[in-house]
């Protein structure tokens, strides 16, 4: 199974205590050959990262969190829809928390 079909979970999440920074991080390794299913899953995966920082539910770990970033990793290109749901998804990122950013990446890691 595909981080991106664990919509109920966060991927990763790492916490610098000299920046009081919180990064979570979103990975969606699933091609788009199926594209209204991934939309689906990207869709939910997003709302549960968004939920995640509007509820504070990493208060209790990270009480001193002043600034999240949500990496996103993708690892194929993505198509026009997706691409307008992760920037709206970054817009109301920045409603949530007022120090948030979101990042994109795209394409495989570089080693």
């Amino acid at each position: 199974m595909l981080n991106i079909e664990k919509t109920d979970s966060i991927d990763s999440v790492a916490y610098d205590a000299d920046k009081k920074m919180l990064a979570v991080m979103l990975v969606d390794g699933m091609d788009w050959e199926d594209e209204e299913i991934h939309l689906q899953l990207l869709k939910d995966k997003l709302n549960n990262y968004l939920l995640y920082i509007d509820t504070r539910q990493f208060d209790e770990k990270y009480p001193d969190t002043q600034r999240i970033e949500l990496r996103a990793a993708f690892l194929y290109e993505l198509p026009e829809r997706a691409m307008f749901m992760v920037r709206r998804a970054g817009e109301v990122l920045e409603t949530l928390f007022e120090n948030s950013i979101l990042v994109v990446d795209i394409g495989p890691a570089e080693e």
